[in-house]
């Protein structure tokens, strides 16, 4: 009896430290969603939320970029320091550009309205109005898939990220650094 008793604690304390993980990460997740949200109400720009053009802290997220046959696109990202610089600041994703939601037939997709100078994601070759359709293959508007995704993160060893420019598919291969 006793060993069942230890299980049921020890199982209860994974399940109680699981869930505030999941509950810390969706809470990241909602201010990331409420900055994207509040620049597209307010109208606001890289500069209005930035208007000292204080330095956004230069940490290398993208290492190195290649372009492959077929469009492609295979990058080295240090996941786990963009993951830490938005947890640490969700904020500064509105200084690095604006998103806005829209709907591309069927598919929704988070596209690129602005993007500011020094924004990281630029040395991948992103530009205003590419659309982000699918990370690993799943649609960007699964809200829990999109949650783990955002949780493993820090781990991952590869992302594959498909988006749309002017109807033709963008697919970037982004590894770990």
């Amino acid at each position: 009896m006793k060993l069942r008793t230890l299980l049921t604690i020890c199982l209860a304390l994974i399940l109680f430290a699981g869930g505030v993980v999941v509950l810390r990460e969706y809470a990241t997740l909602r201010k990331i969603e409420n900055v994207i949200r509040d620049v597209q109400n307010e109208k606001k720009t890289a500069t209005d939320v930035n208007p000292s053009g204080e330095k956004i802290p230069v940490i290398p997220l993208v290492v190195s970029v290649e372009h492959t046959s077929g469009g492609a696109i295979t990058a080295r990202v240090n996941f786990s320091a963009f993951k830490n610089l938005i947890e640490a600041n969700p904020a500064i994703l509105a200084r690095w550009g604006t998103l806005r939601w829209k709907v591309l037939g069927d598919i929704p997709a988070l596209c690129i309205k602005h993007l500011a100078a020094g924004n990281p994601f630029m040395k991948l070759g992103a530009q205003e109005g590419d659309c982000i359709t699918t990370i690993d293959g799943e649609t960007i508007n699964q809200p829990v898939r999109n949650l783990g995704i955002w949780m493993s993160l820090g781990a991952r060893k590869r992302l594959l990220v498909e988006t749309l420019r002017d109807g033709e598919i963008i697919r970037y291969n982004l590894v770990r650094h």
